[in-house]
């Protein structure tokens, strides 16, 4: 062990037991060093994946036990009764380091490991901050193919393709006008805007989020499904009440979230969502 660890390293590896506390620390840390994702797995150190490798971060095994209390801290107690019930759960998670915010995304799934239960946790870094269209390659030509008032826009691609990152640099596209527009002065008397949209977002969990978007044409609210909603069919339902511009569904990945479309199609609302394919 050498002395210029970080001290939360030091903690785990000296049996302090993992909770949120000195596992927000880790993350801290891991998000300095270039960290894309960290996974704890029952009876195994903690890994890190950096630089296209993974590697070991401590030399202790993390034991089930702390992963599920720590899971109940991050997600709350239902956590623990959904992954006993043999369901994986998605959601996102946030914190503080120094003046800015650091977003995980976070899969907790059940294991088998040595004949008992056991759990596997991955933890992904976030951009958080959705994209411009010309930051990703994308022109106001293109914008303009999914700028309607109804219908469904697909963006379709593999795994890691930037289906997400390219629907929401669309939505920041809405929300905050063209790129020649956001240095301009619109002065300092308040004016009430009614040409600007509600965006409903629900996804599995939330990559991206606005507060950092100045938002003059619209507002974007969004629920995360297994915390703020149950589910995608109880989406479809949620937000015809709720009189969206757009409603966007994270992914149509299952016969339960492509059930809905139709629904949100003839109800008149112009949807986003992703495919994979």
């Amino acid at each position: 062990m050498t002395s210029n660890l970080p001290q939360v390293l030091i903690n785990l590896d000296n049996h302090v037991s993992l909770d949120k506390k000195n596992f927000d620390e880790f993350l801290a840390v891991c998000s300095n060093m270039g960290t894309t994702e960290v996974c704890l797995s029952s009876n195994n150190p903690i890994h890190i994946y950096q630089d296209g490798a993974w590697g070991k971060a401590t030399e202790r095994n993390i034991q089930t036990e702390e992963i599920s209390n720590l899971v109940s801290g991050l997600f709350g107690i239902s956590g623990t009764t959904i992954l006993n019930g043999g369901n994986a759960i998605d959601f996102s998670h946030e914190i503080k380091v120094q003046n800015s915010r650091k977003r995980f995304r976070i899969n907790v799934t059940s294991i088998t490991e040595r004949a008992k239960f056991g759990l596997d946790l991955t933890c992904r870094l976030l951009d958080g901050r959705p994209p411009r269209l010309s930051e990703i390659g994308l022109t106001e030509e293109d914008y303009e193919m999914f700028d309607k008032s109804r219908g469904i826009n697909w963006v379709t691609g593999p795994t890691g393709s930037g289906k997400s990152t390219t629907l929401h640099a669309y939505v920041r596209r809405t929300v905050e006008g063209p790129e020649n527009e956001l240095n301009e002065s619109h002065g300092s008397q308040r004016k009430f805007r009614f040409s600007g949209k509600r965006i409903v977002e629900y996804a599995a969990p939330i990559e991206y989020v606005y507060r950092e978007v100045n938002c003059k044409h619209g507002f974007v609210v969004q629920s995360e499904i297994g915390r703020n909603l149950p589910s995608f069919e109880e989406a479809g339902r949620n937000l015809l009440r709720r009189k969206p511009s757009i409603a966007i569904l994270g992914e149509a990945r299952d016969k339960e979230t492509v059930a809905q479309i139709p629904n949100i199609g003839a109800a008149g609302h112009l949807l986003y969502t992703t495919f994979h394919g």
